[in-house]
């Protein structure tokens, strides 16, 4: 009997360390097969991506614990006045109680919020005096190249087709009287003041009459039509060379942060174990 009782134990022991066993080890950190496959189921991505991501905040969190960062108090309440104000929530209480009803508690809401907005002030930390000071006609570049992203009014009235087929999807443009019902037609006007800088991107390089190319996204692929553009407001270097200057430094820091942490990644203990 004693020997079955200690079976039983053992196995219900192994199952549990099956399910929810440790995957990988970075630099003697624990990443469970749950933390992956709950992220994939969560946020729809692959595998390989949430490994990386999860290996990232491993890296970042042990930055942070060596430059003894924290977030105040006071940091974080303005972190959650800007985030319900960017999301038109009335109140913290409405948020909270939106979340519960999602079935996240507050403790962990917050613990979230914390790493998010601890992130910002790690990156400036890292990259502090590493990036040099841009020349006038660095920025100017930048500023031309990245102009659609300064343009507030203006319009683009466009057809898109969607498909999950990327070859229906190139037959359908080639041939617009083609009927397919794995191909989805509609027409969309953008105002470019509510575009986001991808979408901005991918249409300010074409002209009416244009197609752009097939864009994948998680639901299949997408070409925009374009059928007319209503120009916005000339804009000038001069009067936006403060934030041209800014939106540059921060590119730039993306990229030194991308580098430090793909060396510190290099040098990291990483053990796969399943």
């Amino acid at each position: 009997m004693k020997k079955l009782l200690l079976f039983l134990l053992f196995s219900t022991f192994l199952f549990s360390e099956t399910i929810n066993g440790i995957a990988i080890r970075v630099n003697g950190k624990a990443i469970t097969t749950y933390d992956i496959e709950n992220r994939v189921k969560t946020f729809g991505v692959s595998k390989s991506e949430v490994i990386e991501n999860l290996i990232r905040e491993i890296l970042e969190a042990g930055e942070i614990e060596k430059f003894g960062l924290e977030v105040s108090n006071s940091e974080l309440e303005a972190f959650i006045s800007n985030f319900i104000q960017q999301r038109g929530i009335p109140s913290k209480e409405v948020m909270f109680q939106q979340l519960a009803n999602s079935g996240i508690t507050k403790g962990d809401f917050l613990e979230k919020l914390k790493s998010e907005s601890i992130r910002p002030k790690l990156y400036r930390t890292i990259s502090a005096g590493k990036i040099g000071t841009p020349l006038e006609n660095e920025l100017r570049d930048f500023f031309e190249k990245n102009r659609f992203k300064y343009v507030s009014n203006g319009k683009y009235s466009v057809t898109i087709y969607s498909s999950q087929s990327l070859d229906l999807l190139q037959q359908k443009i080639s041939n617009p009287l083609m009927f397919s019902p794995s191909v989805f037609v509609k027409d969309e006007t953008f105002d470019l003041e509510n575009m986001n800088d991808q979408l901005k991107s991918t249409l300010s390089l074409l002209k009416a009459g244009d197609f752009s190319q097939p864009i994948q996204t998680q639901q299949g692929f997408v070409v925009f039509y374009i059928k007319d553009i209503e120009k916005g407001d000339e804009v000038k270097f001069e009067d936006l060379k403060n934030r041209v200057e800014n939106e540059y430094f921060m590119l730039e820091q993306g990229k030194f942060v991308k580098r430090y942490f793909e060396k510190l990644r290099e040098d990291a203990v990483i053990e796969y174990i399943r």
